[in-house]
């Protein structure tokens, strides 16, 4: 009994969710647009008071690719005491900077930029090439010297590699995403200077590398004038 007095509340309580969000699940659920908005963004952008002759009509320009129109619509009148209208800022599938035009020439601006999930994604791509970097760094700690020491020093350098990947990664997507140029500034010195850094180890690698031969075979070959 105490059981079926549990579930009862239960269902209850479901019950009476469902039947609040059914009632105001329209309101509850409208966003308004923000300056800032996620690509995909579905939100309701509310109008000051219209007096318009031709027609009450917005028109949504991209303004980073061209300053083209990329969506025509009528508006929905909200109040028609105080002749305020809305519209829905939707369908918008590209990031950039946008301006909305209504019928009596006012403008806003809303920006659009990419999602906290493509956000991730990209850290995530980011990450890749530094575990990368850091599996090398492992390896190489773990080989024995005296047997692999050219193939530790050649994990090593090759640990550098990824590094750079993952710098390159970040700056297209600080280009693509963000106008940070300071920033952009700082990493491109950085892989720059890093860049020729890791030549000149490669290079005094290749030397060295070339010198040891020449050695090696010098020794032997005084090894065979000696017998």
């Amino acid at each position: 009994m105490p059981k079926c007095k549990g579930l009862m509340l239960w269902i209850g309580v479901f019950a009476l969710f469902f039947l609040v969000n059914l009632s105001y699940g329209k309101d509850i659920s409208e966003v308004f647009c923000e300056d800032i908005i996620q690509i995909g963004s579905n939100c309701t952008m509310h109008t000051p008071q219209l007096s318009c002759t031709g027609g009450y009509i917005y028109s949504i320009i991209n303004l980073s690719d061209g300053a083209y129109i990329v969506k025509n619509n009528t508006l929905v009148q909200v109040n028609p005491d105080f002749q305020i209208y809305k519209l829905n800022f939707t369908n918008i599938t590209h990031t950039g900077n946008y301006i909305v035009r209504l019928c009596d020439g006012s403008t806003r601006g809303i920006i659009i930029k990419e999602g906290a999930e493509r956000e991730m994604i990209i850290a995530i791509i980011m990450l890749l090439p530094m575990i990368l970097s850091i599996a090398f760094l492992v390896g190489a700690a773990t080989l024995d010297s005296e047997e692999h020491n050219a193939l530790k020093i050649f994990l090593f350098l090759l640990s550098i590699i990824p590094f750079f990947i993952s710098m390159h990664i970040g700056m297209v997507s600080l280009v693509k995403f963000y106008d940070f140029p300071e920033l952009q500034n700082i990493i491109g010195s950085s892989v720059y200077w890093f860049g020729i850094l890791f030549g000149v180890i490669v290079t005094y690698f290749i030397i060295y590398l070339f010198y040891m031969m020449v050695h090696a075979a010098a020794q032997k070959k005084k090894e065979k004038m000696r017998y």
